[in-house]
């Protein structure tokens, strides 16, 4: 075989190799095989940790999916990356849908259209309370004129909360003895709180919490709800808030038994898409939450809510992505 022939073969198998490799892009299989990008809070958060056991449950129900949690700098920056499209999905809080829909707070200056942004459904809520000293004489939310607070470092979630508190309840930093902003960084606020240079500190989580409990104990704390009815018309405000309780018995050792459902203030966490988003992904991702739901509630008991309803889907500031109200369509009793 001359040198002529000889390359005319071997490019005649380098096509056919290359025909092989084209053919096999179009099987379906991998036709549909695709990443999913879910935008979180920050490493460490819960945030962050609910968008592992989501992707997880993705992931485990749907070989062809690859599900990432993606941990954003802050809210703003999952709405925006969203709606550019960086990101399939987003958890993030009603306050600050609520916030971007309307221009307020870490919002007030961007100039950023999030029409396109649609609604899943509510994964889970962090009711907000007070962990208060014993020896503070503080039972309820009008108790805390006089007293030292810590209201949580500026732009954080706490203290952009405890702004809101202050604001609806006609407060001004001057009202209290000592108002503080530390930082849970190096145990500030607990060291703080254990000496009793502050009173009460303003805990936004989930429950139940392990080191809350064991902070309550050690440092003879009890947990106040934050509520009354200048905290209603903040709800109804529709400023981004829901009302929750807490269940004090998780922390029996440190909380009043004739209290074991403290009402609150609370703020709930939204799986949000874009409305590009197509049927079948949509059906994937909500489909591997409640077939996978048992094992959400095993990593954490708050995640994932049991029950599902219409004004749930239809009270947010996003409206529901169409595929999603189809798919609920069956599974609640308000359809």
């Amino acid at each position: 075989m001359t040198i002529s022939r000889l390359f005319h073969s071997s490019l005649l198998v380098c096509l056919f190799v290359a025909l092989i490799s084209v053919v096999q892009l179009a099987i379906p299989i991998s036709a549909f095989a695709y990443d999913l990008l879910l935008g979180t809070g920050k490493t460490g958060t819960f945030s962050y940790f609910a968008g592992k056991r989501i992707c997880h449950s993705i992931n485990s129900a749907h070989s062809e999916v690859t599900c990432r949690p993606i941990p954003m700098q802050n809210y703003a920056a999952s709405l925006t990356n969203l709606e550019g499209g960086a990101l399939d999905l987003a958890l993030v809080n009603g306050k600050m849908i609520s916030d971007a829909a309307n221009n307020r707070g870490l919002f007030r200056y961007l100039d950023i259209d999030y029409s396109s942004l649609r609604l899943l459904m509510p994964l889970y809520r962090e009711p907000v309370s007070l962990i208060v000293r014993q020896d503070a004489r503080i039972t309820k939310l009008d108790d805390l004129p006089g007293k030292r607070i810590n209201g949580g470092p500026v732009f954080t979630m706490p203290n952009i909360i405890f702004n809101e508190i202050m604001k609806v309840k006609g407060w001004n930093v001057n009202d209290f003895g000592l108002y503080q902003t530390l930082s849970p960084l190096h145990a500030q606020d607990s060291i703080a709180f254990n000496s009793g240079d502050i009173q009460v500190m303003i805990h936004v989580g989930m429950h139940p919490d392990k080191e809350l409990q064991q902070e309550l104990i050690n440092r003879k704390g009890i947990l106040i709800g934050v509520y009354d009815e200048a905290v209603e018309s903040l709800i109804k405000a529709d400023s981004g808030f829901v009302r929750d309780t807490i269940d004090t018995s998780l922390y029996s050792k440190a909380s009043d038994e004739s209290q074991r459902n403290l009402p609150t203030l609370a703020l709930e966490t939204l799986l949000i898409t874009s409305v590009d988003t197509d049927t079948e992904t949509v059906d994937i991702v909500l489909g591997a939450i409640f077939s996978g739901k048992y094992r959400l509630h095993e990593a954490h008991p708050g995640l994932a809510v049991d029950t599902i309803t219409r004004e749930m889907l239809t009270t947010s500031h996003l409206p529901p992505h169409p595929v999603a109200m189809q798919f609920f369509q069956g599974r609640i009793d308000d359809f």
